[in-house]
């Protein structure tokens, strides 16, 4: 009998790591609404130029490069505690984002495309600074029997 006819039973998932799962699934679609078509079709509508417009697609994939100098302060500071920070300060900026639309009485169209250009700058900017947090975070948490299965879900 050869050791590759041995089946052994899959490792499940620790406890907690379904709620974790859970939370990044959420976490990618909140994040996904503020990067994706309604940002640009609101930003369409106050008139913003294809210049514009094409800076608000390309601030995400241009910002995640923040990761690289921040990776030098993420062991210093804890995967978590960094993770966390960078999730908090997109959210405050997503609050924020969301009040833009209230103040067309208060701000013209021109600066309320500066302000949405602002925020979104300043929550790529977080988000590309926290990503260098979570893959070695994930790492800690997952065990490495379990840990492609749950990558990949």
């Amino acid at each position: 009998m050869l050791l590759s006819d041995v089946s052994h039973p899959a490792p499940s998932l620790p406890p907690g790591l379904n709620n974790m799962f859970g939370f990044q699934v959420f976490n990618s679609l909140s994040f996904q609404i503020i990067l994706s078509s309604p940002m640009l079709l609101y930003a369409k509508s106050l008139g913003a130029s294809a210049t514009v417009l094409g800076l608000i697609t390309g601030m995400m994939p241009l910002l995640v490069i923040a990761q690289i100098p921040a990776a030098k302060h993420v062991a210093r500071v804890g995967y978590r505690r960094f993770i966390f920070m960078g999730w908090g300060t997109r959210v405050g900026f997503i609050f924020v984002l969301a009040l833009v639309p209230l103040g067309g009485e208060y701000l013209s169209n021109p600066a309320r495309i500066g302000l949405v250009l602002f925020l979104l700058f300043g929550f790529n900017l977080a988000r590309g600074i926290s990503s260098a947090a979570w893959l070695p975070w994930v790492t800690t948490l997952v065990p490495d029997a379990v840990r492609g299965r749950y990558l990949t879900r």
